[in-house]
């Protein structure tokens, strides 16, 4: 009998180890809490792992469940995945939303990509064409590591938003794009938006067909709006950001002013920030406000 529940046991591991990736998805069973076992389809936590001959691991789903609206919540802990999809294959509603809030902790994509809005085929998004539409939230103290060659996708066949509040997002391979503009003969199928109200984003990755960092084309259904975040690229992109700010695809704020500068002495290639500034009015006011104070002490 102990031969037997140890061969079952070396059968199971075996299947979690043939270097095939496994689907596991949210269910919410629980909590919202990404931590808490029960809240899986494969009752355990995804997770990445080595196998004979290479790296594989979960493929994680996170999609709209309407026993947990709220969607799932990172708030502790260092998490190693292989792929994350937020939204993918979901319901026929884009009333709803499919929520991952980043609060604590960090998030390693080691294995290829993190998409929002994602379709597993040209075909399922003909037969779908409606869907509810990914949302991802990143606090201040979270750090999303993107280490695979897929990179992150903003509004893969569905719609997206990335909301930075903070936090650290790193790019350290594969593309950034805002909309996938492989699709739709380069416009793209989905409305991709970032909006960079606090925190950092690295672009540390190269392009060297763009010569450039690899921020992928924009479409004319991207969106990058820039508050207080800082957006960090590796080599000079001011021309490139500065086109696409001339079309309107990246904005400032309101009460703030675009800025696109280079500084050759960071990094190996120089670096650009796209970042956003008070407007002139704006510091005017605020400076009359501290005159007005102290006449008043």
């Amino acid at each position: 009998m102990k031969k037997l529940l140890l061969l079952i046991v070396f059968a199971a591991i075996a299947s979690n180890l043939s270097g095939a990736s496994i689907t596991v998805k949210w269910t919410g069973t629980t909590s919202d809490d990404w931590g808490t076992e029960s809240n899986w389809d494969a009752a355990r936590l995804p997770s990445y792992y080595k196998v004979t001959g290479g790296n594989t691991g979960d493929y994680v789903w996170v999609n709209y469940l309407s026993n947990r609206p709220e969607g799932c919540t990172i708030s502790s802990g260092d998490h190693e995945i292989y792929s994350v999809f937020v939204m993918r294959d979901g319901l026929d509603d884009t009333s709803k939303q499919a929520i991952l809030n980043l609060e604590g902790g960090s998030l390693n994509i080691k294995g290829y990509d993190f998409k929002m809005g994602v379709a597993s085929t040209s075909s399922w998004y003909a037969s779908h064409p409606t869907a509810p539409s990914a949302v991802v939230n990143i606090y201040n103290g979270f750090t999303l590591n993107v280490n695979g060659a897929g990179g992150v996708t903003i509004g893969d066949y569905y719609d997206a938003t990335l909301n930075m509040y903070g936090g650290t997002l790193n790019l350290n391979a594969g593309g950034f794009r805002v909309t996938n503009n492989a699709y739709n003969g380069g416009l793209g199928y989905a409305y991709g938006t970032l909006n960079l109200l606090d925190g950092v984003i690295n672009i540390n990755t190269w392009n060297a067909t763009l010569g450039q960092a690899d921020l992928r084309d924009l479409t004319p259904k991207s969106k990058i709006n820039v508050g207080d975040g800082v957006m960090a690229l590796t080599g000079d992109s001011t021309a490139r950001l500065q086109a696409y700010a001339n079309l309107g695809l990246i904005e400032a704020m309101p009460g703030l002013t675009l800025s696109i500068t280079f500084n050759p002495n960071v990094g190996e290639r120089g670096t650009t920030y796209l970042t956003a500034v008070p407007e002139p009015a704006t510091v005017m006011l605020l400076s009359l406000g501290v005159v007005l104070l102290r006449k008043k002490k």
